[in-house]
């Protein structure tokens, strides 16, 4: 959401335009205008005198995946995911940008798989344990995002909870803003309810 993104970004109030935070002061502003191109070039630039933070990095995938350009958006939130592990930052407020960070690049992958073939797929996203404690630790932290709710309902289809797998789609649906994916997860609650 722009709001995230404003306030991960609301930091940056140092005047001086080409110092790290300068720069993230200045992106912060661009959102709040929505001017998502401003934002993108200077969290690029942000990232070029920084590239070992993650807050950069995220919000440059969420950028990225909310312009639809998932490409960018998966490698930006896998780098995300590394640097806060490598960096040794699994403490708040990082944890909850890992934890949505491979969230939604499980839900990107889950809707746009296709567009994807060229890119390796994670490893975080094959081993169901590590998406499990994600999901998890991303519904404790931001109850209200959508997406956990659905990779936990997943995860719990594959187990064959097939009532816990509905409730929890029913529950990602009612926390959906757009209208495409309420849909999308009703959808997928009414299959696991033929299931039953």
């Amino acid at each position: 959401k722009e709001e995230d993104l404003a306030a991960l970004v609301s930091e940056g109030t140092d005047n001086d335009n080409t110092s790290y935070q300068g720069i993230m002061g200045k992106v912060g502003q661009c959102i709040v205008q929505n001017d998502m191109k401003g934002a993108r070039r200077l969290l690029e630039k942000a990232i070029k005198r920084d590239p070992d933070n993650p807050i950069a990095h995220h919000n440059l995938a969420t950028i990225f995946s909310n312009s639809g350009h998932y490409s960018g958006a998966v490698q930006e939130f896998i780098q995300t995911v590394l640097l806060i592990e490598t960096g040794g930052m699994m403490y708040e407020p990082y944890m909850e940008m890992w934890a949505r960070s491979v969230v939604s690049t499980h839900a990107i992958y889950r809707d746009n798989g296709g567009a994807l073939v060229h890119l390796p797929k994670p490893k975080f996203l094959v081993n169901e344990e590590v998406m499990l404690m994600c999901a998890k630790q991303a519904s404790e932290l931001v109850p209200s995002y959508n997406e956990c709710w659905a990779m936990l309902a997943l995860l719990s289809e594959k187990r064959g909870d097939l009532q816990e797998s509905k409730k929890l789609y029913e529950k990602a649906a009612q926390l959906s803003e757009k209208e495409g994916n309420k849909m999308k997860f009703k959808r997928e609650a009414k299959r696991i309810g033929n299931m039953m």
